[in-house]
């Protein structure tokens, strides 16, 4: 009885403590003038720390079927609505406030703030897969690493990348008609196209060729998929949040052997085109060759690598390690829903799907084989209005996440406290009734009026009361770097898959559980089944474009 009685007085011991920390760290809360004031909307705090969340949970068991994170999406969307007249809504997660902006207005002034950059705490989870790169970073080291990033993506580097773009997505269109098109076999889009993109991020950023979509169940392909399952579960289970505690389980474990695997693949490749530059620099023949005439082609590490060669304390190798992880990480995931959203939604949209196939046709003609340049896609119009419509439902990225270590003062002499964090729903902040008539309905010509005279990074285009309404790649200066590169391929790939099948969306989109974290998915994926282009007869080439 006497170890038991140990063991019992421990709990107590531990649970009372916990308790009286929670008391304490709800009493502190009190002190902001949030909850109290009624300017913004919300729940009523707790007194009883972690009641609400607990109940949360005990409903979410009630549905096993729905996905948790579905639930996590469902609960922001009825709160959203509940008190969109505020344009603001407040949770408690625990004993710490979370605000949820929807708001026009209020995402101005967060996204153009120099002072509030620093990212939620949730994304320190990323930090022993990313480090601090330039996703996760901030101040001073995140200003340093923007300025020198920066010039990667200048659209005369980006257009060299279009080859890999368009050979890339060809083989995607090529599989999916081999496998799925003659027998209209049902597949799940996110799967292809995550493949697909992991293909092109890996040659892109390390110039690389992974093959993933020859040899998806490689090591690395495997990795991948292992260490975002893992960071999902993590961010989703409290109990695996302090590191301790996670390396001891077997998700910690996996996840650790998993992340061996890309550090280790990464490092290598990093130091193979470190030593090939030096090499070259040393013989001369880089000189010799941009004389000539004749550009290599390079890769974001071969620039990253330049600039370490030229200054190695403003860009070290291990710095390198990290913007090539984070450039794998963000143009990964992001992407491949990007693709699998546009296509899910053209699936159900099949007028819309003939137009852009004519569209494609008219710039590109009827030869499969051709490939698509940097040229052609200022051309595809319609398809450029699809894809902004479907970021715009199913933004990529569903939310941004902001800790503020000092007061954000809003409009109407509103302020959100410094110790909040802030969560900026871009979904909700995509379907304000007043800005987008029909807001659920996919209408791609909201975007069709001005795209003829606009870059790929103007939105300035629709015809919305507010530039912040529209914010699929966040915006101000923690805009995504990357946004252009992701436009760019979304492009190619989508029209690579429609010039070789006709795709049709099998689950309706009422009964698609939109699950939540960094990137918008599908719990479940999105089912699709295609058939193979006939090209007998198909387009009168003497008519004008389909009519908006």
């Amino acid at each position: 009885m006497q170890p038991l009685f140990y063991v019992v007085a421990f709990v107590i011991t531990v649970y009372t403590l916990f308790l009286l920390s929670a008391i304490w760290y709800k009493w502190h809360s009190w002190r902001y003038p949030l909850p109290e004031t009624g300017f913004i909307g919300g729940p009523p705090s707790m007194f009883v720390p972690f009641f609400r969340e607990i109940s949360f949970l005990m409903h979410c068991l009630r549905y096993p079927e729905i996905d948790f994170l579905a639930h996590v999406y469902r609960a922001f969307e009825g709160l959203e609505t509940m008190y969109r007249e505020k344009g603001a809504f407040r949770v408690w997660v625990g004993a710490h406030p979370f605000v949820m902006l929807s708001d026009p207005q209020a995402a101005e002034v967060l996204l153009t703030s120099n002072k509030h950059i620093e990212k939620a705490q949730s994304y320190e989870l990323l930090h022993p897969w990313l480090g601090t790169g330039l996703l996760t970073s901030t101040g001073p080291k995140w200003r340093s690493r923007r300025k020198l990033l920066t010039p990667a993506f200048h659209f005369g580097i980006l257009e060299d990348f279009v080859e890999v773009f368009d050979r890339q997505s060809q083989l995607l269109g090529q599989r999916i008609e081999s496998e799925f098109g003659s027998a209209r076999k049902p597949f799940d889009i996110c799967n292809e196209a995550s493949l697909c993109t992991l293909d092109i991020i890996c040659e892109t950023a390390m110039g690389v060729q992974l093959e993933a979509q020859r040899a998806s169940q490689s090591a690395y392909v495997q990795a991948v998929h292992s260490v975002g399952a893992s960071f999902i579960k993590r961010n989703t289970n409290p109990w695996l949040r302090p590191e301790f505690l996670f390396r001891m389980t077997s998700d910690g474990k996996a996840f650790y052997k998993a992340l061996d695997v890309l550090h280790s693949f990464t490092r290598r490749v990093i130091n193979e085109r470190y030593i090939s530059y030096k090499a070259d620099m040393s013989s001369q023949e880089q000189q010799q060759t941009e004389v000539a005439g004749k550009r290599k082609k390079r890769a974001f590490l071969d620039l990253l690598i330049e600039t370490h060669y030229q200054n190695p304390r403003a860009l070290t190798l291990a710095d390198i390690a990290e913007e090539v992880d984070t450039f794998m990480f963000e143009g990964h995931d992001t992407t491949a829903m990007g693709v699998s959203w546009c296509l899910y939604l053209l699936g159900h949209h099949p007028i819309w799907q003939q137009r852009i196939f004519e569209e494609i046709i008219e710039v590109m003609g009827t030869d499969l084989s051709a490939p698509i340049t940097s040229k052609h896609l200022p051309r595809l119009k319609y398809l450029e209005c699809a894809i902004k419509e479907s970021q715009r439902l199913y933004p990529s990225v569903p939310l941004i996440g902001r800790r503020l270590r000092r007061d954000l003062p809003l409009q109407g002499n509103r302020v959100i406290p410094a110790g909040s964090t802030i969560l900026l729903l871009i979904m909700q902040l995509h379907r304000q009734p007043e800005i987008y008539p029909w807001p659920e309905e996919f209408m791609p010509e909201r975007f069709y009026q001005k795209s003829q005279n606009e870059s790929a990074q103007d939105h300035s285009d629709l015809a919305i009361s507010h530039p912040y309404a529209y914010v699929p790649f966040s915006a101000g200066p923690r805009n995504c770097i990357g946004q252009r590169f992701a436009l760019m391929e979304e492009k190619v790939v989508v029209a690579n898959v429609l010039r070789r099948v006709e795709v049709r969306s099998l689950t309706p989109r009422d009964e698609v559980q939109v699950s939540i974290n960094l990137v918008t998915r599908a719990a479940g994926g999105l089912k699709m089944c295609a058939r193979s282009r006939q090209y007998d007869n198909t387009i009168d080439h003497s008519k004008k474009k389909s009519e908006v």
